[in-house]
């Protein structure tokens, strides 16, 4: 059974911030009540990741602020850049990604959506989660959608896709 990923800073400015860009992600038809991959990225043997970074204060210098505005490419049952509804969950996947060692929600795509517009103070935050990814894990955003969005294809290149995510890297 997946452990649960938990806000806890631990490694602060010792890690390194690196932003996960709409490029990096995969295209995906989504299946609603199922989580879809649609972004990984494996750990290599001289580091240690973390989902999110900094603080789980909003006011500390950083703080890691979220957002994602994840649209359909025309594919399956959906149209060109058709919004996507359902849930976003962070995973650490073994090296086969076929076992989830820890996992969490981390909210809806309308939340995720809606946070770009907002003021600081109500953006979504990312802070450091525990437990790290090590050598040869990986770190997995995913989509599980509801029934509006089934058999829609998630398009990272749609016109109106965007997304601001953060990982941490930790040199052993």
């Amino acid at each position: 059974m997946a452990r649960n990923l938990r806000p806890m800073p631990y490694y602060g400015s010792t890690a390194s911030k690196k932003p996960i860009t709409i490029g990096s992600f995969q295209s995906a038809t989504l299946v609603a009540g199922n989580e879809i991959t649609v972004y990984a990225d494996e750990v290599p043997a001289d580091k240690l990741y973390t989902w999110g970074y900094g603080s789980t204060s909003r006011d500390a210098a950083e703080t890691s602020f979220i957002y994602a505005d994840f649209r359909a490419g025309g594919g399956g049952s959906g149209s060109a850049d058709d919004e996507l509804t359902g849930e976003v969950v962070l995973a650490v996947t073994d090296s086969t990604q076929d076992d989830v060692l820890a996992r969490r929600s981390i909210g809806s795509i309308e939340d995720l959506r809606e946070s770009q517009g907002e003021s600081l103070s109500e953006k979504l935050m990312l802070p450091e989660h525990r437990p790290p990814a090590g050598q040869d894990r990986h770190l997995e955003i995913r989509i599980k959608a509801d029934g509006n969005s089934d058999g829609k294809e998630f398009d990272p290149t749609a016109a109106s896709a965007e997304c601001q995510f953060y990982f941490g890297s930790v040199s052993r």
